[in-house]
């Protein structure tokens, strides 16, 4: 391991406390993280992996998902063979229920949704399509749900990520790492503030026009601007 995996494996308690006490909190019987990073190769599915285990073995019932289309990897830290049917059977309506597709892994309360990395284009989703996976997915038999998702803020790992109040997103003490994750944060932002104002149609356009104008813009009209004349009208 290097230096990231060993802070992690010291140090995952933290993370597996305070989900158990969010539990224990709020009564809440059906937990989804989705788990998310700016860039690639920072340690993403190495985390879902060794969380899920970890609260698999506190007595949670665990699905971790490997929604990382196009390149789903997550059974190779799982420890299982890559000839599982997964995501692409449910989305070509081969199979009518995510849960057909579940596979047991060497804990009992531990269980893997298997993702898509042969068929081609499955990275570009419909909105039917998202929508439909989005309702399977709250439908899993579990407690607890890690969404294993694709590296970068393109619309689909940002609509999976929003799909919970809660989530995690990976980076490293590195420059691009770091950049990446601030990226992805805004990118965050930006989403569900476009999503919480969609019924309003003039700031939605006003906030399209913040977003999208030329960077040699003329005044800059900003993003905090724009809520701030919505929010003292």
């Amino acid at each position: 391991y290097d230096l990231f995996g060993w802070w992690f494996l010291r140090n995952q308690h933290y993370i597996i406390a305070a989900i158990s006490n969010f539990f224990q909190r709020t009564g809440i019987v059906k937990l989804i993280i989705p788990i998310a990073s700016g860039k690639g190769g920072v340690g993403k599915s190495v985390i879902t992996a060794n969380l899920g285990f970890s609260l698999a073995k506190l007595g949670h019932q665990v699905i971790v998902a490997d929604l990382d289309f196009g390149g789903a990897n997550l059974h190779n830290y799982l420890g299982l063979k890559n000839n599982n049917p997964g995501l692409g059977e449910f989305l070509r309506d081969r199979s009518d229920s995510l849960t057909n597709l579940i596979v047991p892994t060497f804990h009992p309360n531990l269980q893997f949704l298997p993702g898509e990395g042969a068929t081609p284009f499955m990275a570009d989703l419909n909105v039917m399509a998202r929508r439909r996976l989005l309702v399977e997915l709250h439908q899993l038999p579990a407690e607890i749900i890690l969404l294993d998702l694709s590296a970068g803020c393109n619309a689909l790992t940002l609509d999976f990520f929003n799909t919970s109040q809660t989530g995690l997103q990976i980076t490293r003490p590195e420059s691009p790492s770091v950049m990446n994750l601030l990226e992805f944060l805004r990118q965050t932002i930006y989403h569900r503030l476009l999503h919480y104002l969609s019924k309003d149609r003039n700031l939605l356009n006003q906030i399209r026009n913040s977003l999208f104008q030329p960077i040699n813009s003329v005044p800059i009209v900003t993003m905090r601007e724009v809520l701030q004349l919505y929010w003292t009208v």
